[in-house]
């Protein structure tokens, strides 16, 4: 594709004569040992996708319809994972929990990392799933049909760059600070009866509810326990190892935080007169911690009496626990749905829908 492919470690689409390259050394290896065998299927389903919009003549080429020609490239891998989860692919099967789970954390580890970097055009984790996600729900039709305006409004005021100088965008797990979050989720939502926190430990002695570490609510109590040290290391950024291309969990500060921010929400259930130990519950918390999230944004932050306010990562970080473990997206006794996909999905709907989406959609 009139460039060298010395040390190239990538997959992708040329025009120029129509061909789909890729490293087969190192790239595609790693793929496959950490997410298994459609991952590397869909690595080329986004390829391919590439070639469709050529040949159709869906995306022009000016650069600044990159980050679209990406979007797109990943909702047609979404549709070709629908296919393959309906049994119609003749080479590969794939189920829709832990099957799909790793799918959609291989384009969370295969992101563009720096915000700030000019060249960086596949974006966000939270974006690329959600572009999967489009494609997988409503098919390819649905993937031409995203342009720039549309992508635009999906970001909606979320943070997309950092600050200048050494911000890292982290902020240490500690009692000060999971204080003023509490006081931030209270100013969001404003319980008459907001839950009581303390951070002695997770375990509360709760009569009616499993303890749920790092972190729990118990309704007979309204009391949120906290196990700060625990819960501090869910929220220590990870590092990719030194043989490896790809961090499979991204991990930082919001790890952390989003998961007290969906034990909050159990105490607004329990005022709203909810259920606490269903899968909706589940998905209900995964959806309001996203409302939470959304409110947290720079730009939302002074409207919604927010202390504190989220960086570019945070949403990667969000979207990457709830793909593994899942516990930002489970009911009072730490029960969780088997589908990331729909945890994701709520709370991408949280984010960019709102509280009442949350309510009309995770009904009882």
């Amino acid at each position: 594709c009139e460039e060298t492919t010395e040390e190239l470690i990538n997959a992708g689409y040329c025009s120029i004569d129509h061909t789909i390259g890729w490293d087969r050394e190192l790239l595609l290896p790693e793929v496959r040992e950490k997410f298994g065998e459609v991952a590397v299927a869909f690595i080329f389903a986004h390829e391919y996708g590439h070639a469709v919009q050529r040949k159709a003549g869906i995306v022009g080429g000016k650069r600044d319809a990159a980050l679209v020609r990406e979007q797109q490239a990943d909702c047609f891998g979404g549709a070709f994972l629908r296919h393959v989860a309906e049994d119609k692919a003749a080479h590969f099967t794939m189920n829709t929990s832990d099957g799909l789970n790793k799918v959609l954390a291989s384009a969370v580890a295969i992101r563009d990392e720096d915000p700030n970097d000019p060249e960086s055009h596949h974006g966000s984790a939270f974006e690329r799933v959600t572009a999967t996600q489009i494609g997988f729900t409503d098919g390819a039709g649905a993937c031409a049909k995203m342009d720039a305006d549309e992508i635009e409004s999906r970001r909606a005021d979320l943070p997309q760059q950092f600050a200048e100088g050494n911000d890292s965008g982290e902020l240490p797990v500690t009692e000060a600070t999971l204080d003023e979050f509490v006081k931030t989720f209270q100013a969001i939502f404003d319980l008459p009866e907001p839950p009581k926190v303390v951070f002695t430990g997770a375990d509360t002695g709760c009569s009616d509810a499993v303890a749920t570490e790092p972190v729990s609510y118990c309704p007979s109590t309204n009391t949120i326990g906290i196990s700060v040290d625990d819960l501090a290391e869910r929220g220590t950024p990870g590092r990719v190892g030194r043989r490896e291309l790809i961090q499979t969990n991204i991990t930082g500060d919001y790890n952390a935080y989003v998961l007290l921010a969906s034990r909050y929400t159990l105490a607004m259930q329990k005022e709203n007169g909810q259920s606490l130990d269903t899968p909706q519950t589940a998905l209900r918390a995964a959806c309001l911690s996203g409302v939470i999230t959304a409110a947290l944004s720079p730009t939302n932050a002074a409207a919604s009496g927010a202390q504190v306010t989220l960086s570019p990562g945070d949403l990667d970080e969000a979207v990457s626990g709830l793909l593994t473990d899942g516990l930002a997206a489970s009911d009072v006794n730490g029960e969780t749905v088997p589908s990331g996909f729909a945890r994701v999905d709520a709370f991408r709907t949280g984010v960019l829908g709102g509280r009442e989406v949350c309510d009309s959609r995770y009904t009882e």
